[in-house]
């Protein structure tokens, strides 16, 4: 075991990537001075370091030690104060505060369970049909339409509940308003930025290679835009002993486009995780590492609208695909990856895709003409 110490920059000499320290940190925040497919992490080793004081760890098992430790009754790693852009309250997401996370937590729940998504799901629907319907004005055109714009209308009235009522309960005093903006911040960003990517990263790899599932986007286009820093209170990771005060995080693109973990990692194979007996399933594929895909992270900071991500991109595609023929109209002028930028989000490249509506014999739901399909 080795112990690695927050004041000896000597002891991190041990682990690759001193010499590329400064590019490689600088490429977790902004993908214009490292690309996505810098090789850099992948093969640097277990743990590299980025910074003087912090490390990140390649091997599923940090993920673990880092972000499962309250549940196995050791210390608890820390948030940073990475996504804390300033104020009193910090949000959801970014409070290093457990206490306060895990009340606000508490709160936001019932919004998500299986009782509270099945509640929720028509209004989904009426959502997603009034996207499709926005598609049909403007991506039928010889033109088609860049996907990754926003086009669909706002709502005006609330007609059914969502996330914030459950932050202002009617029997108790209203929230101070720096409280509720932090919640929105995460809540907001939360609820757009992993869509959104999933979605328009869906339709790029639909039309470059015509077959997918949801956990394959997610896995070849990383949701996590950064490696979920935590600070060290002293304890083990992946069997290293990480001093109190060093800043730890995981690899995310790099594990999940990592040989060691998926066979032809950087490929799209939608049948890589078939069950056995599944008539396309390939044997190939058997030996993936699925514990080191962790989309939604883990532990009692794992992302709280898991099953409702999942439920809204399993209905956006499925309508999507079910309503319209796709033609990719810039198709092999785009790299996925090599165009991928990240700042506070991930910014796509562009997606242009011309939709042609598909004639059914039993014609259009209701709804769906209402919007204009």
């Amino acid at each position: 075991m080795i112990s690695i110490c927050q004041h000896s920059t000597q002891s991190l000499e041990n682990y690759g990537g001193n010499t590329l320290a400064s590019s490689v940190a600088i490429s977790i925040l902004v993908r214009t001075l490292a690309p996505p497919n810098n090789p850099a992490l992948i093969s640097k080793g277990d743990v590299v370091h980025i910074t003087p004081n912090e490390l990140v760890f390649m091997r599923p098992q940090a993920q673990i030690n880092i972000l499962m430790s309250v549940t196995k009754a050791r210390p608890t790693f820390i948030k940073t104060d990475f996504q804390h852009i300033g104020g009193k309250h910090a949000g959801i997401a970014a409070d290093p505060d457990v206490e306060k996370h895990k009340a606000v937590r508490k709160m936001l729940a019932p919004a998500f369970n299986p009782r509270a998504l099945k509640e929720q799901e028509p209004a989904l629907h009426d959502h997603v049909n009034r996207f499709i319907g926005q598609i049909a004005k403007l991506g039928t055109t010889d033109n088609g339409v860049d996907m990754r714009e926003d086009r669909v209308a706002r709502r005006k009235d609330l007609s059914h509940p969502d996330y914030f009522s459950l932050l202002l309960p009617e029997d108790q005093p209203v929230p101070p308003d720096d409280f509720l903006v932090a919640q929105a911040n995460h809540l907001i960003v939360g609820g757009f930025d992993p869509d959104t990517n999933l979605f328009t990263g869906a339709v790029h790899y639909l039309l470059e290679n015509p077959k997918t599932v949801i956990d394959k986007i997610l896995r070849l286009h990383t949701n996590d835009a950064f490696g979920l820093p935590r600070i060290s209170p002293g304890d083990t990771v992946d069997g290293h002993y990480i001093e109190k005060g060093c800043v730890v995080q995981k690899a995310a693109f790099a594990v999940t486009h990592s040989e060691r973990y998926f066979h032809e990692a950087r490929r799209f194979h939608p049948e890589r995780w078939l069950a056995s007996s599944h008539p396309y399933h390939e044997a190939r594929f058997a030996r993936d590492v699925e514990s080191a895909f962790k989309p939604f992270s883990m532990g009692p900071r794992g992302c709280i609208g898991q099953n409702m991500g999942y439920m809204q991109g399993s209905i956006i595609l499925a309508k999507m695909i079910w309503y319209f023929d796709w033609e990719l109209l810039n198709k092999g002028r785009v790299d996925w990856e090599r165009d991928l930028r990240l700042y506070a989000i991930w910014e796509k490249p562009p997606v242009v895709v011309k939709y042609t509506p598909v004639t059914r014999e039993k014609g259009l739901p209701a709804d769906l003409t209402a919007h204009g399909l």
